[in-house]
């Protein structure tokens, strides 16, 4: 899982990601992507899909603090665009 991401952050790409802490944390990588997004991004702008906010920017270093907010339902979730 997050196999090549490094080679699509050494791009500088903006990407767009579904975020499902539970899902990611099921499959042993959550703590992974906290990683490489705190590490290859700047910025992680939660756009927070089926909620009635409006979107927020983040430092990505801070990206794991979202998985707090997410956490209540195993299908609470939203989609984040991670920018550098």
């Amino acid at each position: 899982m997050l196999a090549g991401v490094q080679r699509l952050i050494a791009t500088g790409v903006p990407v767009l990601t579904k975020y499902w802490p539970y899902g990611l944390d099921r499959a042993g990588g959550l703590d992974r992507f906290h990683a490489l997004v705190a590490d290859g991004y700047r910025t992680v702008i939660d756009l927070r899909a089926g909620h009635d906010e409006p979107p927020c920017a983040i430092p990505a270093n801070r990206v794991a603090q979202l998985a707090d907010r997410y956490s209540d339902e195993f299908t609470s979730q939203s989609d984040l665009l991670l920018s550098v």
